[in-house]
This record gives C-alpha cells, sequence and structure tokens, in this order.
C-alpha cells in the first residue's frame, strides 16, 4: 500500500523528495484520525455505561 501511495504521489507530482514529504504528513493525519475515533469509541461505550449503570 505504501508503495502504492508514493508512487501515485511521484507520478502526480515528479518529485521524489516531496512525494515523501506528503506521505509522511498523510501517515500523521491518519494517525490523528484513527486517535480520535478512538477516543470517541471510548466516550460513548463510558456514557452507554453511566446510562445503563444509573438505570439499576
Amino acid at each position: 500500500m505504501v508503495q502504492h501511495i508514493l508512487r501515485d504521489e511521484y507520478d502526480a507530482i515528479r518529485d521524489y523528495k516531496k512525494a515523501s514529504q506528503y506521505y509522511k504528513h498523510l501517515a500523521v493525519l491518519v494517525g490523528s484520525l484513527k486517535m480520535r475515533g478512538s477516543k470517541s469509541n471510548v466516550l460513548e461505550m463510558a456514557e452507554f455505561y453511566d446510562k445503563s449503570k444509573s438505570r439499576r
């Protein structure tokens, strides 16, 4: 997958250094989005637990 992304970026801009920089930025953004999703899921689960606990 990494090779495909880098190849596509290189094909678009014809500059290996810039393609590599773009890939690094993309990796950071994807990681950040995954962390946000995980935090959101944890908060939703905690809220559900609190609601179900208070019903007892």
